[in-house]
């Protein structure tokens, strides 16, 4: 999950900036009347600031990479990670692009129109492609789909079947005839289609025209035996649950100690700069522990490593909690409880 964000950017201090520019423009004629000339200086001064402030709001919505997912055995799709935690999926036989928009972020400018906007959180799927229903399951996603592109009984995986007997999930329609009303009235905000829909292009437009994304699961293009179950970890991006897989591998996610304190300090500064969530947890662990050594030796951990310990804390944990659905405050008791497994 390299690059899932974790630090968000400091570029809306700049506004307070061109505020205070303007500001202190305002104030440039002094507190007697100001002379014609003053004024059209100030008007004039006032314009080129208003005007940088427009193109600093601008850069603000520009995509920033910062990494992209590491995968071992999959070769048909990609997932790379922006500043303020935007996410591109690419389905790569087709070289289809899907944008994951963060909620309450805005849309970047200056996108390709190509590009499909997905905004998070993903809540009303529409999932045709039946044999990724499993993965949903395996992310505990299925609540993210609302729409079933096969019957109840027709569902081998009991998850979704009871999510069917609940109502929770309804049956609109197979991939050739799809109920659009019914996907139109309840917002379906994305279809997940197999490769049959390549037969049916009509349908393809047809969803496209009422702004349903339509995204092609092609885990069965894999040549290696473990390449498709690596698609889960692109089901994992989409649905936002990298954030728990991360949590559930910290139990084995090795240290990093170095005695040397200078090598030690060397192998933190890598790791803040990597903006990998999975090195910023290893320096949270390594310092967690040694720290309770320490303490239970009635000694103190050296600055180097309290200096580490809470950069990586307010690195790591903003992101985690907007994953998790928790607060800052509940993060560090949660990652605690997870390296005393």
């Amino acid at each position: 999950m390299k690059g899932m964000k974790t630090l968000r950017s400091g570029r809306n201090r700049r506004k307070w900036i061109y505020v205070l520019l303007l500001m202190g423009l305002l104030g440039l004629s002094g507190c007697g009347s100001p002379s014609s000339a003053s004024m059209e200086t100030s008007a004039e001064a006032t314009s080129e600031v208003i005007q940088a402030a427009e193109a600093t709001q601008e850069e603000q919505t520009e995509l920033v990479k910062t990494g992209s997912m590491e995968l071992q055995y999959a070769e048909n799709f990609a997932v790379d990670y922006y500043e303020d935690g935007y996410k591109m999926l690419t389905t790569l036989p087709d070289s289809k692009r899907y944008l994951l928009v963060p909620e309450g972020q805005p849309v970047p400018r200056g996108l390709d129109e190509d590009v499909s906007i997905l905004q998070e959180p993903l809540q009303n799927i529409y999932l045709v492609a039946s044999g990724a229903m499993d993965m949903f399951a395996s992310l505990d996603a299925v609540d993210q789909i609302r729409f079933s592109g096969q019957k109840q009984e027709n569902w081998y995986i009991q998850t979704a079947k009871d999510a069917m007997a609940a109502g929770d999930m309804i049956y609109a329609g197979k991939y050739s005839k799809p109920d659009y009303e019914l996907l139109v009235s309840e917002g379906c905000d994305l279809a997940i289609e197999n490769r049959m829909i390549t037969h049916s292009p009509e349908v393809v437009e047809m969803l496209q025209s009422f702004a349903i994304p339509v995204m092609i699961e092609y885990s069965s293009y894999e040549q290696h035996p473990l390449g498709k179950v690596e698609w889960v970890k692109f089901f994992g991006a989409l649905t936002g649950k990298e954030a728990e897989e991360l949590v559930e591998e910290i139990p084995q996610l090795e240290t990093i100690w170095i005695g040397n304190e200078k090598e030690r300090e060397s192998q933190y500064k890598e790791a803040v700069r990597s903006g990998d969530c999975r090195e910023l947890v290893r320096i949270i662990k390594t310092i967690y522990l040694h720290k309770k050594e320490r303490v239970d030796e009635g000694k103190k951990v050296a600055a180097v490593d309290e200096r580490y310990f809470h950069q990586a804390e307010e690195l790591l944990y903003e992101e985690l909690a907007y994953a998790l659905n928790m607060e800052v405050d509940q993060i560090g008791d949660y990652i605690a409880s997870k390296i005393r497994k």
